[in-house]
């Protein structure tokens, strides 16, 4: 539920829109005001997310209020009600950002398409909101997990994480496991035989690696042994640390025990010395592998195979470790970016954690790409190149240049850009820079300046395509923002 703010000195108009709001059922609590005043007085008692203002009202006005209102909260959206002519009124309006307008009588249709816009709007920021917290939680996990494998974390820190007594003795082990459902692997480590066994799970999309306190070392690997006869997932063990500054070798172990069960077809496997050898030995060219299952959108033989690769450099020193992975990952990401179109991420620094990261969201985001081409050879692709025009609307950007990069005619270019993005390149364009304009005339660049800066070289036809989109010209927009 949203909370409209209507103000309007006659009763008739507020009680209007409250009742066309309650007739479709529209998710909108109303509030009302008499005046531009009262308006104020109650946005900053009620957390507002919409405001209908009436231009005309005693006491203060609507321009006066919206004004007053942005001040407060520069973000809310902002609609008039107004018998103004159209210049007079964009001219007051647009200068606080005003962002429609409806003219009295009032027009039911007008005002339910500027509603339903919001809530689309609304809805759309909250599912990227969701998305973004999501994969936010998980860049996290990520990111800790793969701190933690590299010994990165400090002790105090993992003794929190891990609810660890700083006086107490413990026993830890870590384990690799081929279930990636964690809700799975309670159930089965959840038995009464583990009653006496503390877990912590860190899945990722091949494997799940487990940190396991067990009170009994001894009895633990004997339940564990006899459990696994009757499930189907593989489980590897990496060595008992007993201080957590060993924690990183015991996920090093497992990882690498991990890769010696799967090729050898084993139910566990315990790690030991012999393992380092065999995976070294290895001749396998992961990168044509790994490009291979991408390409195939096979993520969980993809990510095996990244594991694999890292456990490979082993017994390298960690300079020629580092540098033998860092070029593995650059290769296989020119490779990607060379095959899929418009794909592109932002290299990592050279460090073994943020490589490991980079690298495991670059089969990520390939294999998802690839999938989404699949679906729709060019839904993506026009699509990020919006991004990019978005980033790079201080360039001179031309359709051409895009056209060129997909092999395509411009005129088909410009109707698929059109179709995909629901503007066209040229609109698209010139609303990026426009909306970029304003922002740069309100904290006082001077006009010629800010043309230059969103890609207008001659700061007369900025000018002119200013005055056209707004109805003002920008040295009387940025002049309103001085006073």
């Amino acid at each position: 539920m949203f909370n409209l703010l209507v103000a309007d000195d006659e009763q008739l108009e507020r009680d209007a829109i409250a009742f066309l709001i309650r007739k479709k059922n529209l998710p909108f609590n109303v509030i009302k005001a008499k005046n531009g005043k009262e308006a104020i007085s109650l946005f900053k008692e009620n957390t507002v997310d919409f405001v209908i203002l009436d231009i005309k009202m005693p006491l203060i006005d609507g321009i006066e209020a919206g004004t007053k209102i942005r001040e407060i909260n520069n973000k809310i959206p902002i609609v008039y009600l107004t018998a103004w002519s159209s210049f007079d009124f964009a001219k007051s309006a647009i200068s606080i950002g005003a962002i429609e307008y409806l003219v009295k009588p009032l027009n039911k249709t007008e005002l339910y398409k500027v509603l339903d816009s919001f809530i689309e709007q609304k809805e759309k920021e909250t599912s990227d909101k969701n998305e973004e917290l999501k994969t936010v939680i998980n860049q996290f996990s990520r990111s800790f997990f793969a701190s933690m494998k590299h010994n990165l974390v400090q002790t105090d820190i993992l003794r929190k994480y891990f609810n660890i007594n700083e006086n107490s003795f413990y026993e830890g082990v870590a384990l690799v496991v081929s279930e990636v459902k964690t809700n799975n692997l309670k159930k089965f480590f959840g038995q009464k035989e583990f009653l006496n066994c503390r877990f912590y799970y860190f899945p990722t999309a091949d494997r799940t690696t487990i940190i396991a306190f067990p009170r009994n070392k001894k009895a633990f690997f004997s339940k564990l042994n006899n459990s696994l006869t009757m499930n189907r997932f593989i489980v590897a063990i990496g060595s008992v640390f007993t201080s957590l500054d060993q924690l990183s070798k015991s996920i090093e172990e497992a990882s690498i025990a991990y890769s010696i069960a799967k090729s050898n077809n084993e139910k566990i496997h315990e790690f030991n010395q012999l393992d380092e050898i065999q995976i070294t030995k290895s001749d396998t060219n992961y990168v044509i592998e790994i490009k291979k299952a991408i390409d195939d959108t096979n993520l969980t033989k993809a990510r095996e195979i990244a594991h694999n690769l890292y456990d490979s450099l082993i017994v390298l020193d960690p300079i020629t470790r580092l540098d033998t992975y860092y070029h593995n990952v650059l290769v296989l990401n020119h490779e990607i970016a060379t095959d899929i179109p418009f794909f592109k991420m932002q290299l990592p620094q050279k460090t073994m954690v943020e490589i490991e990261i980079f690298f495991y969201n670059l089969i990520d985001n390939a294999i998802k790409a690839i999938k989404s081409d699949k679906k729709d050879k060019y839904s993506r692709i026009f699509k990020q190149i919006k991004k990019e025009i978005e980033l790079n609307h201080s360039k001179q950007l031309t359709m051409d240049y895009y056209s060129s990069l997909l092999n395509m005619n411009t005129k088909y270019f410009s109707k698929l850009f059109k179709d995909y993005n629901k503007i066209s390149f040229c609109d698209c364009l010139t609303n990026i820079r426009m909306e970029k304009a304003k922002e740069l005339l309100k904290k006082g660049v001077p006009v010629k300046e800010c043309a230059t800066k969103v890609g207008y070289i001659d700061s007369a036809y900025f000018s002119k395509v200013f005055s056209q989109k707004y109805k003002i010209n920008p040295s009387v927009f940025k002049t309103t923002y001085e006073q």
